[in-house]
C-alpha cells in the first residue's frame, strides 16, 4: 500500500467486515492494522447481518430446514438431468404454460436465493413441476431411490400445511430481502439502521393477526376446500389451528434472532456522532433551544478520536464548534 500512497494509513478511516473471527479476532486483521493505525473502527455490513439473522431462524426451525432440503433436492434433479428437464418443458407445452428452471435455493447469498426459488416454484411453476414429479414417482423408467426421493417432494407440496409454511417463508423473504436492499444503498446511515429492523420486527409481527400478500393469496385461493391450482392437497381438520400455532412461533424466532444480531451495532460512540452530524433530518430544527447544543458533544468525540490526525493541521475546536452553529442557523 504505501507504493501506492505514502499517506495511507491517515487517509484510512474504517474497516468493513462480515464479523469473521479472521477479521475482528484478537489477531485479525483488524487488530493487526489497529496497531499502525490507532483511530480506526470496524463497521459490521448490516445487509450481512440480516443474511445471518435469517440463517439463524432457517436452523431453529425445522419446517425451514425441510424446505431447504427439499428445494435443493428438486434443483439437483432438474440440473443434472436433461431428460427431466425435456419431460417437463413437454408437459407445460401440453398444457400451453411455460416451463420455468429450477432455481437453486442455496447459496452466498441465502435469502434472495431462497426467495427466487419460492417464487418460482410457488407462482410460476407450481401446477407443471407437481404433476411431473408425481408422474416420476410411478415411473417404471425410474430407480427406487428416485421414486421414493420424489414421491417425498410430492407429499410435501401437496401438504395443505406445509403449503401454507411455504407461503409464510415467502412473505417474510419478501420483508427481509426489501430490507437488505435498502440496507446496501450508500445513504444508509447508523441512525436510520435501528428504526428499520425496528420496522421489520413489527412487520412481522403483523403477520400473526393478518395474513400477508402470499399466504393471504394461497389461503383465499384454497378457501375450506383443498384444491390448489387444480392439484388436490392433504388437509386435515386440524391443519389449519397447528399452522396457525406454528406461524407464531416462527415469526417469533425470526425477529428474536434479527434484534439479537443488530443488538448493540449503533451503541458505538464514533459511528453514532458521525451519524448524528450526518443525518441531518434528525435535527430538531423546529426547536431552538434544543438546536443550539445540538451535535456538540458529537464533535468532541470525533475530534478527540483522530486528534492525531487533526494536530498537524492546526485543528482548533471551538474554531469548528463555531463553524458547526453557523450550519445549523443557516438550515433553521
Amino acid at each position: 500500500m504505501s507504493d501506492v500512497c505514502h499517506t495511507w494509513k491517515e487517509k484510512v478511516v474504517a474497516l468493513g467486515t462480515d464479523g469473521a473471527a479472521v477479521m475482528v479476532g484478537e489477531v485479525g486483521v483488524f487488530a493487526l492494522l489497529k496497531r499502525d493505525i490507532p483511530h480506526l473502527i470496524k463497521v459490521y455490513c448490516i445487509a450481512y447481518r440480516l443474511e445471518l439473522a435469517f440463517a439463524d431462524t432457517v436452523k431453529a426451525i425445522p419446517e425451514q430446514e425441510e424446505a431447504k432440503s427439499m428445494f435443493q433436492g428438486i434443483w439437483k434433479h432438474y440440473h443434472y438431468s436433461p431428460k427431466a428437464v425435456r419431460e417437463l418443458k413437454e408437459l407445460a407445452e401440453s398444457t400451453q404454460v411455460r416451463a420455468y428452471k429450477a432455481v437453486m435455493a442455496d447459496g452466498t447469498r441465502w435469502v434472495p436465493h431462497l426467495k427466487r426459488a419460492l417464487d418460482v416454484l410457488l407462482s410460476k411453476n407450481y401446477y407443471t413441476l407437481v404433476s411431473h414429479l408425481q408422474h416420476k414417482s410411478q415411473a417404471r423408467d425410474a430407480s427406487i431411490t428416485m421414486q421414493g426421493r420424489v414421491s417425498n417432494y410430492c407429499k410435501k407440496l401437496v401438504s395443505y400445511k406445509f403449503l401454507s409454511f411455504l407461503h409464510l417463508l415467502l412473505d417474510i423473504v419478501t420483508a427481509i430481502s426489501k430490507l437488505s436492499l435498502q440496507f446496501q444503498e450508500d445513504k444508509m446511515s447508523i441512525s436510520q439502521l435501528q428504526d428499520k429492523v425496528n420496522a421489520l420486527s413489527s412487520t412481522l409481527d403483523s403477520f400473526k393477526v393478518r395474513a400477508r400478500e402470499h399466504l393471504n393469496s394461497f389461503q383465499q385461493e384454497v378457501g375450506d376446500g383443498n384444491l390448489y391450482k387444480g392439484l388436490e392437497l392433504t388437509r386435515s381438520k386440524c391443519d389449519t389451528a397447528s399452522f396457525a400455532s406454528s406461524k407464531d412461533e416462527i415469526i417469533d424466532k425470526a425477529t428474536a434472532f434479527i434484534t439479537d444480531r443488530f443488538q448493540g451495532l449503533g451503541d458505538d460512540p464514533i459511528l453514532r456522532g458521525a451519524s448524528t452530524l450526518k443525518d441531518h433530518k434528525l435535527w430538531p430544527l423546529n426547536n431552538r433551544q434544543q438546536l443550539l447544543a445540538y451535535g456538540e458533544d458529537a464533535i468532541q468525540v470525533l475530534s478527540q478520536h483522530v486528534e492525531a490526525l487533526l494536530n498537524p493541521h492546526l485543528f482548533n475546536l471551538q474554531s469548528c464548534l463555531d463553524e458547526w452553529m453557523e450550519i445549523k442557523m443557516h438550515l433553521q
